[in-house]
């Protein structure tokens, strides 16, 4: 278990030792078994909550669609494009097309 240690420290000191263990100011230190107890009751003392990274989630995002399927998606809806047209343009057709179905 990790505590940090958040009394005084002895004048002129950067550090002290506790139970064994070295404590520098705001570093939290992983303390013996046998000592938990001990610093757990003592108001000097506090625990440190081990905050665990996310993990990183594997990205679900489609992909956009490619001219190709802009083209195959405004034949099969039957609407009227040019194959000529640019990509934006044919996806531009292909969703003013749904915002009128809606």
């Amino acid at each position: 278990m990790k505590f940090r240690y958040i009394g005084e420290y002895p004048v002129g000191q950067t550090s002290g030792t506790f139970f064994g263990v070295v404590f520098a100011p705001g570093l939290a230190v992983e303390v013996p078994q046998q000592f938990v107890a001990k610093a757990l009751y003592n108001r000097f003392f506090e625990v440190v909550e081990e905050v665990q990274a996310p993990e990183p989630q594997a990205s679900e995002a489609v992909p956009p669609p490619t001219k190709e399927d802009l083209i195959a998606i405004a034949e099969a809806n039957e609407i009227k494009i040019d194959k000529r047209w640019s990509y934006d343009r044919l996806a531009q057709a292909v969703i003013n097309h749904s915002k009128e179905l809606a």
